[in-house]
């Protein structure tokens, strides 16, 4: 067993170089060559200035920024002045206000998309298809968007992909529940890419899945 990573008193931020300490939010990025040794440490101030550059450049939004960008919605909505919230946070928010809110409206828009996909193919008839199988991973195709079916526990996650954009609703499967209530478990996509995906599957008249054993946590 490896031992614990400790902080030292010399230890710093590798990009801006300021000192790390104990109770500091941080990082560890690791070499890329399966040596298990550490490249650098980041501080938290220089790893999110990276996420927002990187959805700056490319506009993929990620799991973490999607919640990072919802819970700064939140406290905007709550107390524009965020007094509640840690230093750290409170930066974030407010320096990147435009882009955290930015990709809060969006994902909005692809939660619109699933409520709608939810109530025309969940809820009607893929959920009896997932209940009445043995199965637990399924694969599905429309056009050159391959949609991924898994499920554990009383839950059903449904992946939505093209190229190495994707995009994760999450469903229960109980069968009293004929309402909406399921949502986005996760995003690796541009929110122009996720909502035409998810638009494009959900105006399909009915989906027809099949077993796929290659088929593990949909994707994720």
């Amino acid at each position: 067993m490896g031992k614990a990573f400790e902080l030292k008193a010399t230890s710093k931020c590798g990009t801006c170089k300021n000192l790390i300490k104990e109770g500091d939010i941080f990082d560890i990025i690791y070499k890329d060559d399966d040596s298990g040794k550490i490249k650098q440490l980041i501080c938290d101030n220089c790893d999110v200035d990276d996420r927002i550059q990187a959805y700056r450049d490319t506009k993929v939004v990620n799991s973490k920024l999607s919640l990072e960008a919802h819970m700064a919605q939140y406290y905007f909505e709550q107390d524009g002045d965020l007094k509640q919230i840690r230093a750290e946070a409170r930066r974030f928010y407010m320096k990147y206000k435009k882009d955290l809110l930015e990709i809060a409206e969006g994902t909005d828009k692809i939660k619109g998309v699933i409520r709608e996909f939810e109530t025309n193919h969940w809820i009607p008839y893929l959920k009896k298809y997932w209940n009445d199988s043995k199965e637990r991973g399924h694969e599905a195709m429309v056009g050159k968007i391959k949609v991924l079916m898994w499920g554990c526990a009383g839950r059903v996650l449904v992946t939505v992909s093209f190229d190495d954009q994707s995009v994760t609703m999450i469903f229960t499967d109980e069968k009293s529940q004929l309402t909406p209530n399921g949502g986005q478990q996760g995003i690796d996509a541009t929110v122009v890419v996720a909502t035409k995906m998810l638009e494009t599957v959900t105006s399909e008249k009915k989906l027809e899945f099949h077993p796929e054993e290659a088929v593990k946590l949909a994707g994720l």
